[in-house]
């Protein structure tokens, strides 16, 4: 009886795994092409008002905030800096520092700009 739940376990654990795995797979295939990570990576997430806005990685243009919706970007982990701009709006700058395997998240609304 007790192998029998031992074996049960390891079953759950290895198709848990597998299934983590597949996602893992799946949610880094959406994201836009910069590039390819290799070895330890770390994701990104943006989420940006308004969705015209520009967004660039350490100067580099990754999109639009309606292109990068429920989309992740891989990157290198360490210091990043995000920029977002839009015409009528502040730009923005963010730090983002990422830690291998995980993921960061930006979430901002852009402040529209006013003429004096």
């Amino acid at each position: 009886m007790r192998d029998s739940r031992r074996s049960f376990s390891l079953t759950v654990l290895g198709v848990t795994f597998l299934g983590l795995c597949g996602w893992w797979t799946e949610a880094s295939a959406q994201g836009p092409r910069t590039g390819y990570v290799y070895g330890e990576s770390a994701t990104l997430t943006v989420a940006v008002i308004p969705l015209h806005a520009e967004v660039r990685l350490d100067g580099v243009v990754i999109g639009s905030a309606h292109d990068l919706v429920a989309r992740t970007v891989a990157m290198v982990p360490g210091d990043h800096v995000v920029q977002v701009s839009a015409p009528g709006y502040m730009p923005t700058i963010v730090s983002v520092p990422s830690l291998p395997n995980w993921s960061s998240h930006v979430n901002l609304e852009l402040v529209p700009a006013r003429g004096f």
